[in-house]
């Protein structure tokens, strides 16, 4: 029994050897850098080739707050084309990230600002990428 076992382990170390290749050379896992604007993440459409969402570097019509690990206003009602400026109150982190993806302000640190400018009617749920539990609507008339 003991010369099955050990022959089995052979093999089985053979194969783990042999599924990792005979050069020798491994690959590094692809770094991940911190959230950044909607170039990484892809925009939404309303099938006319328009962004529903865009990250803007401007002020926006609306103002909204990342304070006390909340966003507040909850929900924000806006028209197409206005754009939030949501700033960070908190000494940590935030990010404006909508659920679907589609949109994501990037990591804004105490005092910094993210913006989102809207460009098709709908509801938008959104969340901070840091703290999950901090979420949002946005109601786009």
């Amino acid at each position: 029994m003991r010369t099955w076992t050990t022959a089995v382990f052979g093999i089985l170390l053979t194969l783990a050897f042999a599924a990792c290749g005979s050069s020798g050379a491994t690959s590094a896992p692809a770094s991940e850098g911190p959230a950044s604007a909607a170039s990484e993440a892809p925009a939404a459409s309303n099938g006319t080739g328009a962004a529903a969402c865009e990250v803007v570097q401007e002020v926006g019509t609306v103002q909204a707050k990342a304070a006390g690990f909340a966003f507040s206003p909850d929900p924000i009602t806006i028209s197409v084309g206005d754009a939030i400026t949501w700033t960070n109150g908190d000494s940590a982190p935030h990010t404006v990230t909508l659920d679907d993806g589609s949109c994501d302000t990037g990591q804004f640190g105490q005092g910094e600002t993210g913006t989102i400018r809207f460009n098709v009617a709908g509801t938008y749920a959104y969340h901070c990428a840091v703290h999950p539990n901090m979420k949002g609507t946005i109601v786009v008339e």
